[in-house]
């Protein structure tokens, strides 16, 4: 009898921490999905009036991508861990790219501003600051400088929402 009532009591305990566990939001690395490297094409037509010549222009885009789960409950600040990849294909990367999936929807968030630092062996941490997801000149050149053993940060990755204040978001990149 002993047994069965602490059965029952261990079973009432375990399903009252499992329903309060539920209705806490996730802020650790479970939050990001993925973070990856994406490619993107996109082909651009540009018509002259003066010739009426249309030129058709195919681009290739390459950006560090973050799919996000959770976003709803995303706190004002998020420390999302670090990811791997190698110095060849960091070295052609020209932005960030946030992809929110609340609810089964997908939708792309706007990064208003984001902080990159590279750390090398043996040398001082190198800052950059870009407005907008676009890298700017400064961090692209460094990007192909990139060596074996450097790790990247970034950091305040400022992002726009309709719903919310501000959300600050930074990760790491360990070059492999």
């Amino acid at each position: 009898m002993k047994t069965l009532f602490a059965f029952f009591g261990i079973c009432l305990f375990c399903s009252i921490f499992l329903l309060q566990a539920q209705n806490q939001p996730t802020m650790t690395f479970s939050t990001v999905n993925q973070i990856r490297i994406k490619e993107r094409i996109d082909t651009v037509v540009i018509f002259d009036p003066a010739t009426l010549l249309e030129t058709v222009r195919i681009m290739k885009y390459k950006s560090i991508n973050l799919d996000l789960n959770n976003c709803p409950e995303l706190a004002t600040e998020v420390s999302l861990g670090f990811t791997h990849a190698s110095a060849i294909e960091l070295s052609d990367c020209g932005s960030l790219s946030i992809l929110c999936k609340p609810l089964g929807q997908v939708n792309e968030w706007t990064i208003q501003s984001f902080t990159m630092a590279i750390q090398k062996k043996g040398q001082q941490i190198q800052k950059f600051t870009a407005t907008g997801p676009n890298f700017s000149d400064a961090m692209s050149n460094a990007l192909t400088k990139l060596e074996s053993g450097s790790t990247l940060y970034f950091e305040n990755i400022k992002l726009a929402m309709t719903d919310k204040s501000v959300v600050s978001l930074s990760f790491g990149v360990e070059v492999d």
